[in-house]
């Protein structure tokens, strides 16, 4: 009889992917627990705050490549694929235009209405370091919920599936953040779902990654108008007047009504681009491929 029945979920599709996603969320997981319980703060860059956030983010995302390299090799037997990029340069290039098109208009549509004023910090010691750190994060958060986990909900299910699952686990991940504040889960939603139609549009990950990392570079580390870590510098410091829901209260830019707005309109634009066919996501051999 238990026989039987674990036959019968070993067949069953739902049951099988969610004990994948489970155990490459669960492996990503101990491995990061592991070297961080061991050596949590190096002491040869314990008091260099920018080289401590770079290993703190690092970590985490070499083991995010690890542990999908191995699930697509040995789980998922090269049945499941995530590619990186189908055509390097014009992926970088549309990345970093992309998303400093998305940011400054964010923070543009605040200071044109009075609601956001900047004041100048001192430039930040070692700012190569803190740039690559959060190019480490936002190529981390994007590997870990559109990358393995996203082509194998869409190998097994369909695209819709796909991106409903990566929003859900990508809003997870930020929960600490958004509090009560309805908007900036709106706001978090759609930029997820922003997110996983340029990885559709571009057929890659490395567009996706690059946005994310221009959004926190420009509005982050240069304007200081979002949430980063409390280590993360600024070189202006963000004032806000205004209602919470147009200022968007604790979080910033990313909890206002004019960025949810803003990643609507850029979300249909998506969408509609995507579904006119002029972009198809294709398989490729290898666990992480980079295509000129």
């Amino acid at each position: 009889m238990f026989a039987h029945i674990y036959n019968q979920l070993r067949k069953n599709r739902f049951v099988t992917s969610a004990l994948v996603v489970l155990s490459f969320f669960i492996g990503w997981s101990i491995i990061i627990s592991i070297v961080f319980s061991i050596w949590e703060n190096p002491s040869f860059i314990a008091r260099n705050p920018a080289l401590l956030r770079l290993y703190w983010e690092i970590i985490p995302l070499i083991a995010i490549v690890g542990v999908t390299a191995f699930f697509v090799t040995k789980v998922s037997k090269k049945q499941v694929q995530v590619i990186l990029a189908k055509h390097a340069k014009r992926d970088v290039l549309s990345g970093l235009v992309f998303g400093t098109f998305w940011a400054l208009l964010a923070s543009g549509l605040l200071a044109m209405t009075n609601t956001l004023k900047l004041t100048p910090n001192n430039t930040p010691s070692y700012l190569l370091v803190w740039l690559f750190a959060l190019f480490c994060n936002a190529a981390m958060q994007e590997l870990l919920v559109r990358g393995y986990i996203f082509s194998l909900i869409r190998h097994k299910f369909n695209v819709t599936a796909a991106i409903i699952v990566s929003t859900v686990l990508f809003v997870a991940m930020h929960g600490p953040d958004l509090g009560a504040y309805g908007l900036g889960m709106l706001n978090v939603i759609t930029a997820s779902l922003v997110f996983g139609l340029l990885l559709l549009v571009f057929e890659g990950l490395l567009v996706p990654i690059l946005v994310h990392f221009v959004w926190n570079i420009l509005l982050g580390v240069l304007l200081g108008s979002i949430v980063l870590a409390d280590d993360y510098p600024s070189m202006y410091h963000a004032v806000f007047h205004g209602s919470a829901v147009i200022t968007g209260g604790a979080m910033k830019i990313e909890g206002s009504l004019f960025t949810l707005i803003l990643n609507l309109l850029v979300l249909f634009g998506l969408v509609y681009y995507y579904r006119k066919g002029r972009a198809k996501l294709r398989p490729v051999t290898g666990a992480l491929t980079c295509e000129k």
